[in-house]
């Protein structure tokens, strides 16, 4: 008979640490619980101590997420794992369906999307992420795409089979943050990939989170790191299963290491404290500054002359204009690409996602 274990990775989440593990509780007594604590300095480890031995406690210095998984999993005994946040939960029944999925057809990774939540624990209506999620065998759609190839929810949204992890695992432990990334952008090569139809959990948004309560400048570089390091990873798979890998295609279409390589180019060209006005599609994520006002690129801007009237009608005849398109017309549409170059006089970039401009 298959079993499960569900590994709650924490740290400095004593405020919701209790209702991640409720909720793993929840899904059943013969599912293992485990809860690593990472280092954490306030009032977590009392807690996880009230619970007894209806779980197993791992307490260990503080090394990130990639070292905490590797710990809860070197305890884990379950056929099925999932790695829970302590800040999210999961719903009810979610691991007895997960382990029902894997005995008709083992999976390398379940998903399931998440129920987004506020700090109180309230849901608020819509779902993470907030497309189908895709199922089946999606190891060509990898292979050619790399790292970031197909939607899928963060670490809570997620089940792997052993076999998986076992090939896969130690993560490496530079990735304090983006572990997960590591996990579900390789599963689709070790297996397929299973999806639930109904949400399995929920995530909490909050400002104590540990990643996304960050400064984008100071996440972009962690995600950088797991789309380099998952890169030499997918290479190594590829090869195993006779796959040519198209290393230098991954990191072209990988967005972390576009918008680095792109953010050096804009400093480069206009350094602080040179004003300029960034025109984005909500996709990039810096935050504004009084030298760097944004000005978000409508929906309907799909053509050369709302780009043009766009940047034409910011104030400052002097001011240098960026215009970043974060949309998929644009590096599908090479007849409008051409026709911005020759016709607004707009020079665009090689990595295809951005356009700089000077009134």
């Amino acid at each position: 008979m298959t079993s499960a274990t569900v590994v709650i990775v924490n740290f400095n989440y004593e405020r919701f640490l209790p209702s991640a593990i409720d909720s793993a509780i929840a899904q059943g007594d013969d599912v293992e619980i485990i809860v690593v604590d990472d280092g954490s300095t306030d009032g977590s480890a009392q807690i996880i101590r009230s619970y007894g031995d209806r779980l197993t406690a791992i307490a260990k210095p503080n090394g990130g997420q990639g070292s905490a998984f590797n710990a809860g999993f070197a305890q884990a005994g379950g056929d099925v794992v999932c790695f829970l946040d302590a800040d999210d939960q999961l719903m009810p029944e979610t691991m007895t369906e997960a382990l029902t999925m894997y005995g008709i057809e083992p999976y390398a990774k379940l998903h399931w999307p998440l129920a987004e939540m506020d700090p109180s624990g309230r849901l608020l209506g819509s779902l993470n992420p907030p497309v189908e999620l895709p199922a089946g065998d999606l190891s060509e759609l990898v292979a050619g795409r790399g790292p970031g190839a197909y939607p899928t929810p963060p670490s809570s949204g997620n089940a792997y089979g052993r076999p998986f992890l076992e090939r896969v695992l130690p993560v490496p432990e530079r990735l304090r943050v983006c572990a997960d990334g590591y996990l579900y952008d390789l599963a689709p090569l070790y297996g397929p990939v299973a999806r639930l139809g109904r949400p399995g959990g929920a995530i909490r948004f909050h400002d104590e989170s540990n990643f996304m309560a960050r400064r984008y400048h100071d996440r972009l570089p962690h995600s950088v790191a797991a789309h380099e390091l998952t890169i030499v990873k997918l290479a190594e798979r590829c090869r195993e299963l006779g796959r040519r890998p198209d290393e230098r295609s991954w990191r072209e279409q990988s967005w972390p290491i576009r918008s680095r390589r792109a953010l050096d180019e804009i400093d480069e060209l206009f350094p602080s404290p040179t004003p300029f006005v960034l025109i984005d599609g909500g996709r990039l994520g810096v935050e504004p500054t009084p030298a760097r006002p944004f000005v978000h690129v409508p929906e309907h801007a799909t053509d050369a002359d709302a780009l043009e009237e766009l940047a034409r009608s910011q104030p400052a005849s002097d001011r240098v204009v960026v215009v970043w398109p974060s949309f998929p017309w644009l590096d599908a549409r090479p007849g409008l690409r051409a026709a911005l170059e020759t016709t607004h006089r707009l020079r665009l970039a090689n990595t295809r996602v951005r356009i700089y401009a000077r009134h």
